[in-house]
């Protein structure tokens, strides 16, 4: 992919010399035209093109772009990408190849006068499923929320009946950007909040009362069972995650439970872990057991031997101790 991010044609070249299966398999062409369009790289998308490269061909959009709620899932044409980056050249390029116009891209990059001219013409459109993906029901409804395009939103709910078509991810997704007004729309017209699950809205004055008015839930996971993925975003120190008992307390006041666990032991395992003294004082202000035992029957002070060196191991050991003996 970086040969094609640099525009390193040379060695581009080289590469599918070797291994034509760079682009004779459609999934690989598509990753590298996407990847050349989106660095502006006018000479890789031509080549690839003239290699016989499917210019329709849609591949997903990194988390950067989506958020993680639409990661792997939510797929952009060249040509979407082309214009999303403002590569006029690449657009007008593909656009000569014969590159199609669709729904998707409209809906993404909030190009309202053919999103009408589409529903005009097929008004179930505006909840089709995404054929680039067969895992869930991607529409361009959800299109509409990750390019946060209310306008393109508002004309493709007008012509849905019933509920959103995987509301709740779509929710989900413009939770993430804290979009209220996408949320309220989305609301508006049926989209089910309660499997919203934990994310930094719970953060947000406006957005969190409105989602838990709704019946969002920090403490439910994607399939609206009750979960706790909230201690992975929140109680562990991975990704470069910081002490933020204001996240923790937050979640645990939006519907987290406090003793639910994640893989096999409690939030207040991976926060000893983590060495996030701060957090470990909210789970215990919420009822946090400083004895539970992990699957392999360990209390949370025994996870402290796992820690990073840069861990406080005293700091750590202190408030445990300490609330051990106010309990």
């Amino acid at each position: 992919m970086l040969f094609a991010q640099r525009g390193e044609l040379d060695d581009l070249a080289a590469l599918v010399s070797e291994v034509p299966d760079v682009v004779a398999r459609p999934a690989f062409a598509a990753q590298l035209l996407q990847s050349a369009t989106l660095a502006g790289r006018l000479e890789v998308v031509e080549w690839l093109i003239d290699r016989g490269v499917d210019m329709d061909k849609p591949w997903p959009l990194h988390r950067s772009l989506v958020g993680a709620s639409l990661e792997g899932i939510l797929f952009m044409t060249p040509l979407c990408a082309a214009r999303m980056r403002r590569r006029s050249d690449i657009s007008t390029y593909l656009l000569r190849c014969g590159a199609r116009e669709d729904i998707f891209t409209a809906a993404f990059l909030g190009d309202l006068p053919l999103v009408q001219q589409l529903l005009a013409e097929r008004p179930s459109l505006a909840h089709v499923s995404d054929p680039a993906t067969d895992v869930l029901a991607i529409t361009p409804i959800h299109h509409a929320v990750a390019g946060e395009q209310l306008s393109t939103l508002s004309a493709l709910l007008a012509h849905t009946t019933g509920r959103v078509r995987t509301g709740t991810r779509a929710l989900r997704a413009a939770a993430e950007r804290g979009n209220r007004d996408v949320i309220e729309l989305l609301l508006e017209h049926g989209a089910d909040a309660y499997a919203v699950g934990a994310g930094r809205w719970v953060l947000d004055a406006e957005i969190a009362p409105l989602l838990a008015g709704s019946g969002a839930s920090a403490g439910v996971g994607l399939d609206g069972e009750d979960s706790g993925d909230w201690v992975r975003v929140s109680c562990t120190g991975n990704q470069g995650r910081k002490d933020d008992p204001a996240f923790v307390a937050s979640l645990l006041r939006y519907g987290a439970r406090v003793y639910e666990r994640y893989n096999g032991a409690t939030a207040l395992h991976y926060a000893v872990k983590a060495g996030f003294v701060q957090t470990i004082g909210v789970l215990l202000d919420f009822g946090a057991d400083i004895d539970a035992l992990d699957d392999h029957d360990r209390p949370p002070r025994d996870w402290l031997a796992q820690a990073a060196k840069s861990v406080d191991r005293g700091a750590v050991r202190d408030v445990l101790e300490r609330r051990s003996r106010t309990r």
